[in-house]
């Protein structure tokens, strides 16, 4: 299971031009914020991580609460149609990442 995370951080270090060491360093610079927000989401809409295991994938994440607000912000996100823009983003990478 590793593995494929890496690579999923790669995958959206590339997208969001940011390193993947970023994932795992605490900073509030927006893209690093929305690629991990972008990596919740996919870690629990799709592989079925309980938010109690994602801090254990992203060091930067210190507890499930912080996971369950990316989570809800994402889905909120993904709900509104103003944000059009983060579902296409976030649909081509689900997409990369279900291939």
């Amino acid at each position: 299971m590793d593995k494929t995370i890496e690579i999923k951080k790669c995958t959206l270090a590339d997208i969001f031009d940011i390193s993947k060491e970023d994932f795992d360093r605490r900073t509030r610079k927006a893209p690093v914020i929305e690629a991990r927000r972008f990596l919740i989401y996919f870690l629990v809409n799709e592989m079925n991580f309980k938010f109690s295991d994602v801090p254990k994938e992203i060091k930067s994440i210190t507890n499930h609460a912080t996971v369950m607000h990316h989570f809800y912000k994402m889905m909120e996100w993904m709900d509104v149609k103003a944000e059009e823009s983060t579902k296409i983003k976030y649909m081509n990478f689900k997409n990369l990442m279900l291939e």
